[in-house]
């Protein structure tokens, strides 16, 4: 059984006399409104509730023509607000007109049906405002409501993780750049122990010509560069190992077209300023940068680092450090081998005539006698007696006849292969090992020899002193003998012969 609400309305009418006359009575269903009013109540003590436990927010209950109905919330003392100056009052009776103006658009957004959501400033403070429509069972708008949240601590907060967020990516970017840079200098260190190891392992300064190439290619993959050596009787310096593409200009230059060697000291230049570039730089095109990186040692002079690159960027810190490290460290390394190899030169060179003592004759002729007994190529000997040497000593004096071995060994040595060597074995008497070459072949040559010293043409201080002659013997493995000593045995003999002969002529064993 429903209830019913009925309003009850009497009226009376009265006579001319004000009395009573008769009643009229009206009785109207008033159960929907009192429904709505009711609904009305139970919203408004709704609403009241969650802004009451909303912390730092505010709702705001408005009808369609503007009015508060319901202004509640723990966020109206942030705002200035009082609730009893809101409720029952249109939003422009109470509102500035700058904030009523802000405001009214997010007012008519929620009673055209939609929400909206933005966040406004006021006075230091920032809000999150929600714009909800209220609406009926029936789904029309009947009430709109605001929900107003303070949120700049939040805010705040964002703002000190986003900074916080920045300076970790700040700190994560510089690790990541730092862990790069270690790897680049490890990758560097290990290619440097490399090029030092093989530098190491050479036995001739021109055998680390080509690995040193090859490593600066590594180290420098974006550059073009060389390393010259110095050469004191040409006064320059010339290139003996080079990477990337360089000008002529580049690779052979006299002490004074470079400023590292003028200054004896790093000279760098920049693009940024053409006008120091050293006078050996190519310049078409003109680098972005270049550096040239004296090498001394004990003072003097030894060599030049240059390095060039057409990179933007030019050379980076990093870079010119590697540089000075390479160009120590190629230097020690080229100096301790040349040192190495004079060192062994005076240990199996002869020193007055330059050519290999007897000791180095011995371990060559065993080392290539193996090597022809492998392979089956024939291995030639040809010993070499100067005719008559000790009338140079008794007419001219030992020094014309250290002149005259001195002299005929640099024509042996002129006159030899590279796989060839031209020993001297004892007083006058030379020797020369000839690997892979037939017996007919060593004559031949043992020929052209003996022609060519009766040609030379020496003197010693003024004095002409005659014709040279020499006698040859020639001996050939395997035909000659089945070793070594039995080869040389018997050029030795063939060459006694040619003596007894009557010298100057070839006798073959």
């Amino acid at each position: 059984r429903e209830l019913l609400w009925i309003l009850v309305s009497a009226e009376p009418q009265l006579t001319e006399d004000q009395k009573v006359q008769h009643v009229i009575s009206t009785f109207s269903d008033i159960t929907i409104l009192k429904q709505v009013q009711e609904n009305l109540r139970t919203s408004e003590q709704l609403y009241r509730t969650i802004a009451h436990n909303f912390p730092n927010g505010t709702i705001f209950l408005f009808d369609r023509d503007l009015r508060y109905l319901v202004a509640d919330g723990q966020g109206l003392a942030h705002l200035h607000l009082c609730r009893e100056a809101l409720e029952g009052h249109r939003l422009s009776e109470v509102l500035s007109t700058e904030i009523y103006t802000s405001t009214e658009p997010l007012y008519q957004t929620a009673l055209a049906g939609n929400e909206r959501v933005e966040e406004v400033q006021y006075q230091d403070q920032t809000y999150l405002v929600r714009a909800v429509p209220i609406r009926n069972e029936e789904g029309e708008v009947i009430l709109g409501m605001i929900v107003s949240q303070n949120i700049t601590e939040q805010k705040q907060a964002e703002l000190a993780l986003k900074q916080v967020n920045l300076h970790l990516a700040e700190v994560n970017q510089q690790l990541e750049q730092s862990v790069k840079e270690l790897e680049q200098r490890h990758r560097e260190s290990a290619i440097m122990n490399d090029m030092i190891e093989f530098l190491q392992a050479c036995h001739r300064l021109e055998e680390a010509f080509g690995p040193i190439s090859e490593f600066l290619k590594l180290l420098f993959p974006s550059c073009a560069g060389t390393i010259l050596l110095s050469n004191q009787n040409a006064n320059q310096v010339e290139s003996i190992a080079t990477f990337g593409e360089l000008a002529a200009s580049e690779l052979n230059l006299a002490f004074d077209e470079c400023w590292a060697l003028r200054r004896g000291q790093i000279h760098l230049a920049q693009g940024s300023q053409p006008g120091l570039f050293c006078h050996h730089v190519d310049c078409h095109p003109l680098p972005t940068a270049s550096i040239c990186i004296p090498t001394l040692v004990q003072g003097q002079a030894f060599g030049l680092f240059y390095l060039r690159t057409q990179q933007v960027e030019g050379l980076s810190k990093g870079q010119q450090q590697l540089a000075q490290t390479v160009a120590e460290q190629i230097s020690l390394g080229l100096s301790n081998l040349q040192l190495r190899e004079e060192l062994r030169n005076q240990s199996i060179r002869d020193a007055l005539t330059g050519l290999f003592n007897r000791r180095y004759l011995k371990e060559f002729l065993v080392r290539e006698f193996q090597r022809s007994q492998r392979s089956g190529q024939p291995l030639g000997v040809i010993m070499v007696d100067i005719d008559h040497f000790k009338q140079f000593n008794d007419n001219f004096g030992h020094e014309a006849g250290d002149v005259v071995l001195q002299e005929v060994a640099r024509f042996l040595q002129r006159q030899v292969r590279l796989s060839d060597i031209a020993c001297r074995y004892g007083g006058e008497e030379m020797t020369i090992i000839l690997p892979e070459i037939s017996l007919e072949k060593v004559k031949a040559k043992a020929e052209e020899l003996c022609q060519g010293i009766r040609q030379l043409q020496l003197s010693y201080q003024g004095k002409d002193l005659g014709q040279i002659t020499a006698s040859f013997g020639v001996a050939c493995f395997p035909q000659q003998g089945s070793s070594p000593e039995e080869v040389l045995k018997k050029a030795d003999e063939a060459l006694y012969q040619a003596k007894h002969q009557g010298r100057n002529q070839v006798v073959s064993a």
